[in-house]
């Protein structure tokens, strides 16, 4: 869990400068028909239908929806409301606690949802050191400790 976030105003306002609004295009079909019946999809919506939240940036060594990938991510805790549904409601409520359904300690599971979100986002992968990436030494050392 992430300590960075201390109080409530900070996890929101931290939350909201790094939301990303994966909007729909504003063209969805195309004017050609299918041999369906049905007509075809544009081409951006078909890359915003195929998305992943692991896609990396065609430009630069970054995910290329780096909060999409944290929401995956999140992990609910026992008889408490999901940390991806109380995200996603405090988004869709502007953002405001007090729009949020009344549930018990709903500041403290609030809190810990967004502690739990900052926690899981990374705008880069984390490297990783593989066992072929280490030299003989390090691996001999492994190998005796």
């Amino acid at each position: 869990m992430s300590r960075g976030l201390a109080t409530l105003a900070e996890a929101i306002a931290w939350t909201r400068a790094h939301w990303q609004g994966r909007e729909l295009p504003y063209r969805i079909h195309d004017r050609a028909i299918g041999e369906d019946g049905a007509p075809h999809m544009t081409a951006a919506m078909l890359r915003y239908l195929m998305a992943q939240p692991y896609d990396m940036a065609a430009d630069a060594n970054c995910y290329r929806y780096p909060m999409w990938r944290a929401l995956e991510r999140l992990r609910a805790v026992p008889d408490e409301p999901a940390p991806i549904s109380v995200v996603v409601a405090l988004f869709l409520g502007g953002w405001d606690i007090s729009r949020l359904p009344a549930f018990p300690e709903r500041e403290r599971v609030v809190l810990r949802s967004l502690r739990q979100l900052h926690g899981r986002y990374e705008e880069t992968p984390i490297p990783r050191v593989t066992w072929i990436d280490k030299s003989e030494s390090q691996r001999a050392a492994e190998v005796a400790a």
